[in-house]
């Protein structure tokens, strides 16, 4: 297969952005951008169905919003670590994508990057990265993916991040986590999970309906559970909660659920209130 290559430059040989018109030009399935691009802008290669393979350059320190979304034929993105920031919905709806190794200088993961990446199985990234934020919906209806390493940067996990991500049967929650938001995990696969010590908050439905979890162990500086929080856990037999929280959400978990925690505590009265199981320990 043939490979595009498109060179663009001043008269003071200044680097530009390679925007929309210049990206019409390439029309082959594998597109090697070996000029010294330093940003791709927003919706630059947006819908080019005919794109298989895009090779970037190692000057480039920015792709734009939308860049590549709904290129569905694009199979291979080569991101190279010179990328310091990849902004919303860059490789939103990339149908094809299978495997992405993210750049470890960026510091966060922006809205729906790979939203609607409904092939996408493995995504690798350095535990070194300096990513702090997964934000809403950076994973969102990945059903495929299997496998991501996060890095021990990551401190929060917003809004639908891994939404109905049902073959992640595993994942690695860092250390330094400390919010888990808004379905987060809702209708993933995942087996088994540990919360981290610095977990302050799980909130609303968090992990509803992840349905193969049996047990967690929810840590001494959590305050608040959310709404919804553990419910729609089928497997779930045992939450233990040993502290007591500022804050509990409505139908945390299931009825058949078993409650661990403190005689007496404010999670034994919830408990009580609600008709759940409890066991003290």
């Amino acid at each position: 297969m043939a490979k595009s290559r498109i060179r663009v430059w001043n008269s003071e040989n200044i680097i530009f952005t390679l925007d929309k018109n210049r990206a019409k030009q390439y029309k082959e399935e594998i597109v090697d951008i070996n000029e010294k691009y330093v940003r791709i802008s927003n919706n630059a290669f947006e819908r080019n169905l005919k794109i298989k393979e895009v090779v970037l350059p190692d000057t480039l320190v920015l792709i734009g919003k939308n860049a590549f979304k709904e290129c569905k034929s694009l199979k291979k993105i080569h991101i190279p670590e010179s990328v310091k920031t990849i902004e919303e919905g860059a490789f939103r709806d990339c149908v094809s994508l299978k495997i992405v190794k993210l750049p470890d200088g960026m510091d966060k993961l922006n809205k729906n990057i790979f939203k609607g990446c409904n092939n996408l199985k493995k995504v690798f990234i350095s535990t070194e990265s300096e990513i702090n934020t997964i934000d809403s919906d950076v994973f969102n209806n990945c059903e495929k993916l299997e496998y991501i390493q996060l890095p021990k940067a990551v401190k929060r996990i917003e809004f639908r991040s891994f939404y109905r991500t049902k073959s992640l049967k595993k994942i690695a929650l860092p250390e330094d986590l400390e919010y888990i938001g808004k379905e987060a995990f809702y209708l993933s696969g995942i087996e088994n999970i540990e919360i981290p010590d610095k977990v302050k908050e799980i909130d609303d439905s968090a992990f509803k309906n992840c349905k193969y979890i049996v047990g967690v162990r929810i840590p001494e500086n959590v305050k608040r559970i959310g709404k919804d929080a553990f419910s729609g856990c089928r497997r779930l037999k045992t939450i233990e909660i040993p502290h007591d929280l500022e804050d509990i959400g409505d139908k945390i978990v299931n009825l058949h659920t078993t409650v661990r925690c403190r005689e007496g505590s404010n999670v034994d009265n919830y408990c009580e209130k609600f008709g759940i199981k409890t066991e003290y320990i």
